[in-house]
């Protein structure tokens, strides 16, 4: 360890540390938050301006996905 290079501690200690792990789900979160980002930009464009058939279409699917088989 003592004549190990820089690189070689630094990755290391960024294991032993919980860092990496850290980086990792930091990735991970930031990956779904956009993703979630997108969905609600489509949300608000689909649900912004209310016709009578979007509403019609949304009462459908309400009724679809509420109803018991």
């Amino acid at each position: 360890m003592a004549t190990a290079p820089d690189s070689q501690r630094l990755k290391l200690l960024r294991e032993v540390a919980g860092t990496k792990v850290y980086d990792e789900r930091k990735e991970e979160t930031k990956a779904i938050l956009n993703e979630t980002g997108k969905y609600y930009t489509i949300s608000v464009s689909l649900y912004s301006e209310p016709t009578p058939a979007k509403f019609f279409t949304m009462m459908c699917d309400l009724y679809y996905y509420t109803t018991p088989i």
